[in-house]
């Protein structure tokens, strides 16, 4: 809902009268307050170009909330802006060039381009030419992250509509201002420009090449081989997803070797590589930086964050470097790197011997960082390392939950379901020793053994039983064998009292009483037995803890009494 204020500053901008615009621009004065952003807007619509001129005049004094609100209205000020920069008073060109340079007037920067270039305006002189140039690359650079890092989105999140088509503007008038670089004092930062905003994905790139003479292409070159912005060093990537890569695309990889060209390369690294980008860069058999003798190579790639090394891995899959290149990198990664690191490299196992990447493994194990034994706990069964089975086993006891778990994981198949498959097959495997392992194993085995206990097939439930007492886990299930002693099936409800008869607790006898009284002969006959041998196993489990308890305890024997004690002398 608009205020009074609003609505009174909107009915002077469409009043014609001079009074009207003498109160609009006494209002713009008021900086320091929303009527003043308001009024700086009223302007904007207001009709009288000498009325914006002033605004560009003051643009020094305007406030941020102001020049923030005129961010986005700079095209009612543009007659006014142009005429300004075009205008035979320097003190008007300065206020314009200053004004773009406040609310980011992107479409002017053609005509900026052009004061530097000549190219259809007046050329400006040098000390002109320097400030234009400070807000050209200004310009530049907030298109860049306009339109890559954050997605064409502003200071306020408010997008920008024609930020593609203004990128594009800006790169055609950048291409065409390389052609006449010999007019440019300073034709370097021209070319950064042009590079920082150039879609290499689009014909502009091979038509600027094709354009240039070999010196003006030189510089070109050079720009790409040494530019420290993120933008030229996006072209690492950009040129090579054409169908037919310049030759400087395949240079900057195989001669660029500075730590930000790296650092760049590796945090840039496309997820999802298209087949042509993948083509391409199969071409790259040298990198530098990932060439050299074992100590060269751990001198280069040290300086690396840890976090930038799985990005190494993944390189390594997308170039071609020799498979000798390939193994000093990877023996590398696998002996300095961190847990991530390693497990990326895990993937490209294969480059070394066996023995070898055994031995790196075992390695690991003894490593001071739990997540590297953690990562060669895990490598233990795909490398084929010798009584690997014993030595994740051992790992299930280890302080480290961290390591328990990567055991628990590469153990994983040996749960209640497998020895269920193994009670037919390999009965013998299927043992107390087991089950413990089990529990160890499988957080979940005692739920998971329940579930087969309840299934709703008869075949499922009966192998569950015997497969929970060969594994002497009945004491952990014993409620839920209990309750299939109520089962609707007589087999089921007899190896359920059979399976009781296990568990030495008086627990069991209290639930194989219901059994008793079971309408089927052979139920009670085999609750009754396993009650009798449960009886015998308490008392004989009594009788040997009494004996132990006796036997810990020192006999109380009578204090000897001294020869003569008690004589009256």
């Amino acid at each position: 809902m608009t205020t009074a204020a609003e609505r009174t500053l909107d009915l002077l901008a469409r009043s014609n009268e001079d009074a009207a615009a003498a109160v609009l621009r006494e209002a713009l004065e008021r900086t320091d307050d929303l009527f003043g952003v308001e009024a700086a807007l009223a302007i904007g619509r207001h009709s009288a170009i000498r009325l914006k001129n002033d605004v560009l005049r003051m643009c020094d004094r305007l406030s941020a909330r102001q020049k923030d609100a005129l961010r986005h209205k700079t095209r009612a000020f543009a007659n006014a802006t142009m005429h300004g920069l075009r205008s035979v008073d320097r003190s008007d060109r300065e206020q314009a060039i200053r004004w773009v340079a406040a609310v980011e007037d992107f479409e002017r920067f053609p005509q900026l381009i052009g004061r530097l270039t000549g190219i259809g305006e007046a050329p400006a002189d040098a000390d002109e030419s320097a400030e234009i140039a400070l807000v050209c690359e200004q310009l530049v650079e907030r298109m860049y992250d306009l339109t890559t890092n954050r997605s064409g989105l502003d200071d306020d999140g408010e997008g920008i509509r024609n930020a593609k088509e203004l990128r594009e503007s800006f790169s055609a008038t950048l291409a065409e201002a390389c052609t006449v670089l010999d007019r440019l004092p300073n034709p370097e930062r021209v070319i950064e420009w042009t590079l920082i905003l150039l879609d290499p994905e689009t014909v502009a790139a091979q038509r600027l090449m094709n354009s240039l003479d070999p010196r003006d292409r030189e510089q070109v070159c050079q720009q790409l081989l040494t530019g420290k912005h993120p933008g030229v060093m996006d072209l690492s990537w950009g040129l090579m997803k054409r169908g037919y890569p310049l030759p400087i695309a395949f240079d900057m990889w195989r001669q660029r070797q500075d730590e930000e060209f790296i650092w760049h390369v590796l945090e840039t690294q496309p997820s999802a590589p298209s087949t042509l980008l993948i083509q391409n860069l199969q071409q790259v058999d040298y990198v530098p930086w990932l060439t050299g003798t074992p100590a060269e190579l751990h001198e280069k790639l040290r300086t690396l964050p840890p976090a930038l090394l799985p990005s190494v891995v993944s390189l390594m899959e997308l170039i071609s470097l020799p498979e000798r290149v390939q193994k000093n990198i990877l023996r590398w990664l696998l002996e300095n790197g961190d847990a991530t690191t390693r497990s990326q490299a895990s993937e490209m196992f294969d480059l070394l011997g066996k023995q070898e990447a055994q031995q790196i493994v075992c390695d690991g194990l003894e490593h001071d960082d739990v997540e590297i034994q953690a990562w060669a706990t895990g490598q233990l069964r795909p490398q084929d390392v010798p009584n690997a089975i014993r030595l994740l086993i051992e790992r299930l006891d280890d302080p480290s939950e961290t390591i328990r778990e990567a055991a628990r994981e590469e153990l994983a198949d040996f749960n209640f379901a497998r020895m269920v498959q193994f009670l037919d097959t390999e009965p013998e495997r299927v043992t107390p020793a087991m089950g413990r392992l089990i529990l160890k194993i499988d957080p979940e085995a005692i739920e998971s053994v329940c579930k087969e206990l309840a299934h709703a097939i008869r075949g499922r439930r009966l192998a569950a039983i015997r497969t929970t007492v060969a594994l002497g886990l009945c004491g952990e299930v014993l409620e839920a064998i209990a309750a299939l002693l109520d089962d609707s099936d007589m087999l089921v409800r007899r190896t359920a009292a059979e399976a009781l008869g296990t568990v030495p607790s008086r627990a069991a006898i209290v639930a194989l009483e219901r059994a008793r009284h079971d309408e089927s002969a052979r139920v009670r006959e085999a609750a009754l037995e396993a009650m009798r041998n449960l009886r015998r196993a308490l008392i004989a489990k009594a009788r040997q803890e009494a004996t132990q308890k006796s036997a810990e305890q020192p006999s109380e024997m009578p204090t000897p009494v001294p020869s003569g004690a008690g004589e009256t002398p």
